[in-house]
């Protein structure tokens, strides 16, 4: 046994020479057939022991070896060399120690907490909540530890409600539990419960002053529009040592929530300086500058900004947003394209790039722009349907229909685009096509009032199914009661049967809410004329002219102008 201690003590000793020279001591028993499996375990042990104290990788390769020579099994060496397993993310080897350890140790809390969160990074939540759950039952010393940890596993299933019971019972048990009333607070949040959620957060922090839960505490109200008492927490925290910078920056979010842009931009200045100019301040300033209009100033801003980080991906999109309120398009457009495809705000800066073209009526070169970008993600729905709606303003309807049937493929419950394609295939001239269309975009929303209206107008315009017409109508005016458009449809469908009397009260309450609409002025004309009001309606006519002039729509214009040349003739 002296012998031994002599041996350790030797072998401590050049351990520790080799620690401080960062190199491996040589293998004494490496060519050795004298030493005896226990001895060769126990120095492979120390050695590993020493060098997995100072982060040595190497010291995986002596605790393998110290398992290779061990006579009996040794919990501790298990549980290191599992550990070990886990850092390397070799997750398989580590199982497999863990079940070996398990073997002779079956309830080593040690190896089973080990082996839960094994299970648990290989996604066998189930698995791994029935061992803490065993745990929980024989280790009460460790029962917030295992509750939180089982309730983290809960969220992430999306077990809201056995995750609040691990928590509840947790604090049945320990009411003090900081962690126990956070973690409930957060569960609540995540399921929108306002009331539960706020006094949890309260309750945890009556337990602990905590400065980090108070900081989210303070997120949380400010989440839910309760800006007033969400800074005076950030006020309180602002010269704490461990969040005071968080606290600023989120005083500069809530502020900027409020549309406090001066008393925002004066936080963020503060921040940037503290912070020694971080970019991403920097460029929260350039934003609050381009809402305040301050273009100018936001653009040199950005040329500071770039001048430190000429790779920095932000600016060429702040300096797009920068450069349009400047009304300098076209430098816009030529910014957004240097925005490169890795970027995570590629698609938003290629949809305002489709914008701008859009505003300058350069469709042909917008549609070709997302052509291309259809060929790398021909499935992505929002560029299916900008590309549809383009190709629309640009009169190819075909393209339109095909881009638009196959968005309702990907995306079949959608009421909103079968209403468009109903509005696609009336353009297009197929009009039983388009009554399908709206039909089962009314059928998977009865309250679309837009697709109920156009439905109604439908058949109005051609003086069918008329009382069909003015049920569908009135189903969107319960839902839009101030609608013009939907009065309007109502009025038309009333004059079409004929009944001039309900037709004119309908028409005249749409030109009270929109006055300049040349079509709706026209029907209010027709119902004038049938009422006898032979004057006004010739007035109302030669004012929907008015308005009708800049439009391309030369049908409105020829009704107009024949119903006007018709009034005048009466009136003579």
């Amino acid at each position: 046994m002296k012998q031994f201690f002599f041996i350790t003590f030797l072998i401590l000793g050049l351990l520790n020479s080799c620690v401080l020279t960062s190199n491996l001591p040589s293998d004494p028993y490496k060519s050795s057939t004298s030493a005896n499996a226990t001895t060769k375990s126990q120095y492979y042990f120390l050695v590993a022991e020493l060098l997995n104290k100072d982060g040595d990788p190497n010291a995986l390769d002596y605790y393998e070896k110290s398992v290779e020579f061990a006579n009996n099994s040794n919990p501790l060496l298990e549980a290191r060399l599992v550990q070990l397993y886990i850092q390397a993310g070799n997750l398989e080897k580590a199982l497999i120690e863990v079940e070996k350890g398990l073997q002779s140790t079956p309830e080593s809390a040690e190896l089973l907490q080990l082996k839960a969160g094994i299970l648990a990074n290989q996604g066998k939540s189930d698995e791994s909540i029935a061992i803490y759950q065993k745990l929980l039952e024989s280790n009460e010393d460790k029962i917030e530890e295992i509750s939180i940890i089982m309730a983290s596993l809960y969220a992430r299933e999306g077990k809201a409600n056995e995750g609040i019971k691990t928590l509840e019972a947790l604090l049945s048990a320990k009411n003090d539990s900081v962690l126990g009333h956070y973690y409930l607070a957060k569960f609540y949040e995540g399921l929108n419960d306002i009331v539960l959620a706020n006094g949890q957060y309260r309750l945890a922090l009556s337990v602990e002053d905590n400065e980090g839960i108070e900081l989210d505490y303070a997120r949380f109200l400010a989440n839910n529009k309760k800006f007033k008492e969400a800074i005076k927490i950030c006020q309180r925290l602002a010269e704490d040592e461990n969040v005071g910078l968080q606290a600023k920056k989120l005083k500069a979010q809530i502020l900027i929530a409020q549309a406090n842009y001066d008393e925002a931009l004066a936080v963020l200045e503060e921040i940037s300086i503290l912070t020694q100019d971080p970019s991403d301040i920097r460029l929260k300033i350039v934003a609050i500058k381009i809402e305040k209009q301050m273009f100018e100033e936001a653009v040199v801003d950005l040329r500071s900004i770039q001048e430190k980080e000429p790779d920095n991906k932000f600016i060429a999109y702040y300096m797009a947003l920068a450069q349009i309120g400047l009304k300098n398009s076209k430098q816009a457009i030529l910014e957004l394209k240097t925005v490169p495809e890795s970027s995570e705000i590629y698609l938003q800066a290629k949809i305002l790039q489709l914008y701008l073209l859009q505003q300058d009526n350069n469709l042909n070169e917008a549609s070709q722009v997302l052509k291309e970008m259809l060929a790398k993600d021909e499935n992505n729905i929002k560029l299916l349907i900008l590309k549809s709606s383009i190709d629309y303003e640009r009169k190819d309807y075909k393209s339109a229909i095909r881009l638009l049937e196959k968005t309702i493929e990907l995306s079949p419950e959608d009421d909103t685009y079968y209403f468009s394609l109903g509005v696609y295939y009336d353009k297009y001239g197929k009009r039983s096509k388009c009554i399908t269309a709206l039909k089962k975009a009314i059928e998977l929303n009865p309250t679309n009032a837009t697709a109920l209206n156009y439905l109604g107008y439908l058949y109005i315009e051609k003086g069918e199914n008329l009382e069909e017409a003015i049920k569908l109508v009135k189903q969107a005016l319960e839902l839009e009661a101030d609608n013009a458009y939907y009065l309007d449809s109502l009025g038309w469908a009333y004059y079409q049967q004929k009944k001039y009397n309900l037709a004119l009260e309908e028409l005249k309450k749409a030109v009270e809410l929109v006055p300049a609409d040349a079509v709706i002025l026209e029907h209010y004309a027709w119902a004038l004329f049938k009422n006898g009001k032979t004057d006004e309606a010739l007035n109302i006519a030669l004012k929907a002219l008015e308005y009708e002039t800049a439009s391309d729509d030369t049908d409105v214009r020829e009704r107009l102008n024949k119903l006007a040349k018709d009034l005048k003739k009466i009136k003579k």
